[in-house]
C-alpha cells in the first residue's frame, strides 16, 4: 500500500486556506472580547449597550485616525440631535470600519444601534449577517440574513449567503430553496447555481446536482472549485471517466457573486484595508499578479502592517515566486516576531519544499503564539508525518478532527500514519469513523479499500 502520498500537500491547502474564503482567520485580535452573541439587534434603544471605542493600539496610525473620526461623527450626530436617519448612518459607518479592523464586538454594537434607529434599512442586518458569519455564529448570521429578506425579498446576495449558511447548518433542503430563489432572480448567477448544485448533492439528488453545477460552470468557466462536487455527482451516477476528469481539474477559484453592499464596504475602508480586501478577492479568484499588486500598494501606505505583508507573501507563493515570499515573511517576522500567521506561512512553504523538520519548527512556533490555530496544528501533523515522526503526528490529527471534523485531510493523515505504524486494526476502525463523516472523499475510500484488501490477505 502506498503511504504518505499526501505528505506536504495539506500544507499547501492550509497555506492558501488561511487567506481565502470559507476558512477562519486564526488571528482574531486580542482585546475584542470575543464574538458578538446576540441573534438579532434589539429594537429598544434604551436596552442597547453604548458604543465605545476599543483599544486601537494595534492599528497603524492612519487607520486608527479614521476609526476615531467616525466615532466623533457618531458623537456629533447624537449631541446635535441630528435626524434619525443621519444618526443611524453614522453608527452604521462606524460599524463598517470597526468590522474591517476586526473589532467585532464593537462593530456589532454599532450595527445594533443603526438597525434599531433605521429598521427598514436592509444594510445593517446584512452587514450583521456577515459579521456573525465571519465569527462562525451560524444561527445569528441566519437570523440577520432572514431579516434582510423581510425587507428585500429578491436580494440575490442575501439569498446566496443564507443558502450557504443553511448548507453549513446541515439543512440542504432549506439551502436549495434559497439558492433556487436566487437563481430565479438571476438565471445566470454562477454562485446561486453552484449553491443549488451543492445542496442537491448533499440531498443525494445526483442528477439534479450535476445539472445545476454544469449550468454554474457554463456561467463561470474559470470557477475551478466546481470540479470537485461535479466529480462527486458523476461518480455517484456511475460516470467514472467524467468524475476522474473533473477531479483532475479541481481547484480553489469560487464562482463569482456580485455583492454591491460588500463592494460598498470596500469603498469605505481606510486605504490600506481597501487594498487588502482587493488583494484577498484577487487571491480567491486565482489572479495572483493582481493580488500581489494590491498588497504592495497597501504596504506602501502602511509598511508596518504585518497582515498585509503576510498576505503579499501568500500571493507571491501562489504565483510561484517562493523566494520572494520567504523574503517577505522573514521581513514580517523581523518587524513583528510574534505574528503567528507568518510562522505558519513559512512552515507551509518549507513543507512544500520537502524541508519537513524546519516546517515542524515553524508550525510549533505558530501554535505557541496561537494555541487554537487549527490550520497550524494540521500543518504540524502533516509535517511530522512527512518527516517520519508518525507517532508524534497522531495526537495532532486527533485534536483537529475533535475540534472540526470537516478537515478530511486530518482523517486521512491519521489513518495513513496508523497504517505505516502497522496498527492496521486501529486504522480500520478510524477509517470507518472517517467515512461516516466524509462518505464520498476519494482518498478515504481508496485507503479504506486498500486496507481491507491488506487485512483480508493476512487472515
Amino acid at each position: 500500500m502506498r503511504a504518505g502520498r499526501f505528505a506536504g500537500g495539506l500544507a499547501a491547502i492550509s497555506f492558501f486556506c488561511s487567506v481565502t474564503a470559507g476558512c477562519a482567520d486564526p488571528d482574531v485580535p486580542a482585546g475584542t472580547g470575543g464574538p458578538a452573541t446576540a441573534n438579532r439587534a434589539p429594537l429598544n434603544l434604551a436596552e442597547l449597550p453604548p458604543v465605545s471605542l476599543p483599544d486601537l493600539s494595534r492599528l497603524a496610525a492612519p487607520a486608527a485616525a479614521q476609526v476615531r473620526a467616525r466615532y466623533r461623527t457618531v458623537q456629533d450626530a447624537v449631541e446635535s440631535d441630528a435626524p434619525t436617519v443621519e444618526i443611524a448612518n453614522a453608527y452604521g459607518a462606524l460599524g463598517l470600519i470597526l468590522m474591517a479592523a476586526e473589532y467585532f464586538d464593537s462593530a456589532a454594537v454599532s450595527y445594533w444601534h443603526a438597525e434599531a434607529l433605521a429598521p427598514r434599512d436592509p444594510r445593517w442586518p446584512y452587514y450583521l449577517g456577515h459579521l456573525h458569519r465571519m465569527m462562525e455564529e451560524r444561527g445569528a448570521a441566519i437570523a440577520a440574513f432572514e431579516r434582510v429578506l423581510t425587507l428585500r425579498s429578491s436580494d440575490v446576495p442575501t439569498l446566496v449567503w443564507l443558502g450557504r449558511a443553511r448548507l453549513d447548518e446541515g439543512r440542504p433542503e432549506l439551502a436549495e430553496r434559497q439558492f433556487r430563489q436566487a437563481a430565479a432572480f438571476d438565471p445566470r448567477g454562477a454562485a446561486a447555481l453552484a449553491g443549488a448544485g451543492r445542496a442537491a448533492l448533499a440531498r443525494r439528488n445526483f442528477l439534479g446536482a450535476a445539472e445545476y453545477l454544469e449550468r454554474a460552470r457554463a456561467a463561470a468557466p474559470q470557477a475551478s472549485r466546481l470540479h470537485y462536487p461535479l466529480a462527486m455527482a458523476y461518480r455517484a451516477l456511475g460516470e467514472i471517466d467524467l468524475a476522474e476528469a473533473h477531479l483532475a481539474r479541481r481547484g480553489s477559484v469560487e464562482p463569482p457573486l456580485a455583492d454591491p453592499l460588500m463592494e460598498e464596504l470596500d469603498a469605505l475602508l481606510p486605504s490600506a484595508m481597501k487594498f487588502e480586501g482587493r488583494g484577498i478577492r484577487a487571491l480567491q479568484s486565482g489572479r495572483w499578479t493582481a493580488a500581489v499588486d494590491a498588497f504592495r500598494e497597501g504596504l506602501e501606505l502602511e509598511p508596518d502592517n504585518a497582515s498585509l505583508r503576510q498576505r503579499l507573501a501568500t500571493a507571491l507563493a501562489a504565483g510561484g515566486d517562493t523566494r520572494a515570499a520567504v523574503e517577505q515573511l522573514e521581513e514580517t517576522l523581523r518587524r513583528e516576531p510574534d505574528f503567528a500567521r507568518a510562522h505558519f506561512s513559512l512552515g507551509a512553504i518549507l513543507a512544500l519544499q520537502g524541508r519537513q523538520t524546519e516546517a515542524v519548527e515553524r508550525y510549533q512556533a505558530a501554535l505557541r503564539l496561537q494555541p487554537g490555530y487549527l490550520e497550524a496544528r494540521l500543518g504540524l501533523a502533516e509535517a511530522l508525518r512527512g518527516a517520519g515522526r508518525l507517532s508524534d503526528s497522531l495526537s495532532h490529527y486527533l485534536e483537529v478532527t475533535r475540534v472540526d471534523p470537516r478537515f478530511a485531510e486530518a482523517w486521512f493523515g491519521r489513518a495513513d500514519a496508523l497504517v505505516r505504524l502497522g496498527r492496521l486494526e486501529e486504522a480500520r476502525a478510524w477509517l470507518s469513523e472517517a467515512r461516516t463523516v466524509h462518505p464520498d472523499r476519494p482518498d478515504l475510500v481508496s485507503l479504506d479499500a486498500a486496507l481491507r484488501r491488506s487485512l483480508g490477505a493476512t487472515r
